[in-house]
């Protein structure tokens, strides 16, 4: 017997007190052990669970840091496209306000009849002369004058076939 044992006999005189008192004794030490066991798993699924949330973490971060990139890169582009289409915008609005081509050809396929005109119609040329004199008459007292000074004061805009305003000159001529 041990030491323990027998001065726990003496001083109680029971060896059912002892009985107790050993398997009390071995209830603490194999709960201790079951609860020791218990708190070194809860330590290392502990860490093992915050290996995995720093992993995690380091993946969101990358994962922001690759949306970000993206988010900007988008913005760019967008930028880039509003700058496009506010340079087209002004690009269709000057070719709007040219000639075209339909508008070319038509004053070439107007040139070529008063030519044919004026070498078949017997009355065609003297009068097309005298339209032509005093259509620069007008033209020349127009840019002379008072006229020529209110003419660029008010500048009056007249529509044209294509829809687009454009200024003209007595005489039908666009002025540029």
């Amino acid at each position: 017997m041990t030491p323990l044992i027998a001065a726990a006999e003496a001083a109680t005189g029971h060896p059912v007190f002892l009985a107790a008192v050993i398997g009390f004794a071995v209830g603490l030490a194999l709960g201790l052990g079951v609860a020791l066991r218990g708190w070194f798993g809860m330590r290392v699924r502990r860490r093992a669970l915050e290996m995995e949330v720093d992993q995690l973490r380091s993946h969101l971060h990358r994962q922001m840091e690759i949306t970000g990139e993206g988010s900007r890169a988008l913005k760019e582009e967008l930028e880039d496209l509003r700058k496009q289409n506010e340079n087209l915008r002004i690009t269709v609005k000057t070719l709007g306000n040219k000639p075209g081509r339909g508008e070319i050809r038509t004053l070439h396929v107007y040139d070529r009849a008063v030519h044919i005109m004026n070498a078949e119609a017997p009355g065609f040329a003297p009068a097309w002369e005298r339209a032509i004199s005093e259509a620069e008459g007008q033209v020349q007292e127009a840019d002379t004058g008072l006229s020529a000074l209110v003419r660029r004061i008010i500048r009056p805009v007249l529509p044209t076939a294509g829809g687009a305003d454009r200024e003209k000159l007595p005489g039908g001529k666009d002025e540029d």
